[in-house]
């Protein structure tokens, strides 16, 4: 290899070299600095925002309402969880038994209609507390949140 060769492959190396190093640590901050939201990235969970509303409530009203989201959180995954492990195994009896998995999706359903009244729930109990001003900032954020995904949408 030429002495003008080895120059022209070590300066590549060399930005190849830097342009790695600013993709890792521009990865590394992304994982280390938290953006305003716990340090989670994305944006905050239906629930979460609740339960954070919640959280400014007065006694006795935060109790009963950060309670109420708690459950929420606890029965999410737990009855959401169990029902889709039901339809899996309706799905793999042998023979095929259609009356297994039509209870199945029912139970899914349920599950489904279940956690949408422990939301409901919690939401009465922490939103006939909450200042209008706070009602209307949080259906702002929501409206802007769905115009947001609606460009998205668009766009993809």
């Amino acid at each position: 290899m030429s002495r003008r060769a080895a120059g022209w492959l070590g300066m590549a190396l060399f930005v190849s070299l830097l342009a790695n190093v600013f993709l890792g640590s521009v990865l590394v901050a992304r994982m280390l600095i938290p953006d305003g939201n716990d340090g989670q990235r994305g944006r905050q969970s239906f629930s979460q925002s609740w339960l954070e509303m919640a959280e400014t409530l007065p006694e006795p009203h935060r109790a009963e309402a950060v309670a109420l989201w708690q459950q929420v959180r606890e029965r999410r995954g737990q009855s959401r969880s169990e029902a889709r492990q039901a339809v899996y195994a309706a799905l793999v009896t042998d023979p095929f038994d259609e009356a297994a998995l039509q209870a199945a999706f029912a139970q899914m359903r349920e599950a489904s209609t279940d956690r949408w009244a422990t939301y409901q729930a919690a939401m009465l109990a922490t939103a006939r507390h909450l200042p209008l001003e706070q009602r209307r900032a949080y259906v702002e954020q929501q409206q802007r949140r769905r115009a947001e995904r609606a460009e998205r949408k668009k766009r993809d």
